[in-house]
């Protein structure tokens, strides 16, 4: 269908517009001015963005490269006689041509990170905390909290000694609804750096999410960011989509909580899912214990913790036979023994908290809780599913969430609940290596369809039907 381009000429030296005129863009690629019937020319326009330029939005320059998929290209001098001129903005009424000027940005809200980044990329170009801080002390004069009263991400955790940390995401949902817009605005303006009016934005949700939960973020998008349309997307189903699936059962585990979700033809089965309160941050916690006990080390501190964390993610795996592997440590110990340099230069010595801090997924009465391990978890969630859809969810339990990361998580898991079913029903585990985004990249990847405004709440939508709109078009 036809699009109406407008293409400006702009001056950057003084801002002066030096004219604009309308065309139309024809299938066949031929540029016909709106007051004229006849074409000029069959060309192609070539989008010039200056890299360099602080007033040019981060989505347009890292979108540029969509221009030229579009074939969209123009000969500076068959539209523009000035030599002068530096910089194009073309603007158009076609949903495609849109999508390309302004990406739908993506954001995955977790308990301990904020993933975004813009719609076409393979993973999040911008992670970052969800935390935000404040200065304890209000009247205190150190260089810069004078002129700032918020930080955010890592920023706020480098300066925790002096500020008051809050976390506005507990257990998966948002709890602190102030500071969550803090987040948001830090991810659109700081990280991103693009107009959120002018953006669709996909935004993910827990399973189970409240309804209350649901309206207030849709308040706050429309009502305090003006954003022109709204995708809400339950992180488990956006999970699955991006592995090709929509049916199956997905095991998504980040830093505090760890839902089992069933889901059939896209549609995720609230009902039934299971949610327990354990993520990598508990196993964090449990390894410091036991790297204090044999080290003489005592990390009571956040930097302390985020010290552990990074040793977990790098040395940490899950056994595949426990007592076995314990009774192999008893024996060999230097098999297994590794160092860690600390900041302050020191070796700290890890042995067999490698495999006994994961195995906290499958015991976890280890750090005191009374809920059932992993494998009997997602079991009980499937045999509460109808007959008919069991082998289905069985043979594709996809793993999500940074908790997952392990090694040899799924072959563990997969013999596990291999043991748990009848006889004859086959279990397939599947634990993509990009897990720890993988809700992210199902809400890219949708974005992406054709369909996707047609799916979206609209600014429009919001102010004639309010919140009451989610439950005609999200639902």
């Amino acid at each position: 269908s036809n699009s109406s381009i407008t293409v400006e000429r702009n001056k950057r030296s003084n801002e002066r517009n030096l004219g604009e005129q309308q065309y139309v863009l024809k299938d066949n690629l031929e540029l016909v001015p709106e007051d004229q019937g006849q074409t000029i020319s069959k060309v192609n326009v070539n989008v010039q963005v200056d890299v360099n330029d602080p007033t040019q939005p981060e989505a347009t320059k890292t979108q540029n490269a969509n221009f030229h998929n579009q074939m969209l290209h123009c000969e500076r001098d068959l539209l523009m006689r000035h030599d002068d001129c530096s910089v194009f903005r073309l603007t158009s009424s076609s949903s495609s041509l849109a999508s390309d000027l302004y990406p739908p940005v993506v954001i995955d809200n977790g308990s301990g990170l904020i993933k975004a980044g813009l719609s076409g990329n393979h993973s999040p170009t911008h992670v970052f905390p969800s935390v935000v801080g404040r200065p304890k002390n209000t009247t205190l004069n150190v260089f810069g909290l004078s002129e700032r009263c918020t930080y955010v991400g890592e920023e706020a955790q480098r300066k925790r000694t002096i500020l008051h940390l809050v976390y506005p995401i507990q257990h998966g949902l948002i709890a602190n609804w102030t500071e969550m817009e803090v987040l948001w605005r830090h991810a659109f303006e700081n990280e991103l750096r693009v107009d959120i009016q002018e953006h669709p934005i996909v935004m993910t949700e827990p399973p189970n999410n409240p309804q209350q939960n649901r309206e207030r973020t849709t308040e706050i998008l429309f009502e305090a960011f003006q954003v022109p349309s709204l995708f809400l997307g339950v992180q488990a189903v956006l999970a699955l989509h991006s592995t090709g699936k929509v049916t199956g059962t997905v095991i998504d585990s980040g830093s505090t909580v760890t839902h089992v979700v069933p889901i059939i033809e896209g549609d995720a089965l609230e009902n039934i899912t299971q949610s327990v309160h354990l993520g990598g941050e508990d196993l964090t916690e449990y390894m410091m214990r036991s790297l204090a006990e044999n080290n003489s080390w005592s990390f009571t501190s956040k930097a302390g913790l985020d010290i552990i964390r990074n040793i977990k993610e790098k040395f940490c795996y899950v056994a595949s036979d426990f007592e076995a592997e314990l009774e192999n440590f008893k024996n060999n110990p230097e098999e297994i023994k590794e160092e860690y340099v600390l900041p302050d230069g020191q070796n700290m010595i890890i042995t067999s908290q490698k495999f006994i801090c994961p195995e906290v997924i499958y015991k976890p009465f280890l750090i005191g809780k009374d809920i059932q391990n992993l494998p009997a978890l997602t079991h009980s969630v499937i045999e509460r599913c109808s007959e008919e859809i069991r082998n289905d969810l069985y043979t594709n339990i996809v793993l999500a969430g940074g908790n997952n990361m392990f090694r040899n998580l799924e072959e563990r898991l997969q013999q596990e609940m291999s043991n748990l079913v009848k006889t004859g029903i086959k279990v397939r585990v599947h634990a993509p290596p990009n897990r720890n985004y993988l809700s992210w990249k199902g809400a890219a990847i949708l974005s992406g369809l054709s369909n996707f405004h047609q799916m979206c709440v609209s600014r429009q939508d919001f102010e004639e039907f309010g919140t009451s709109v989610l439950y005609r078009k999200l639902i």
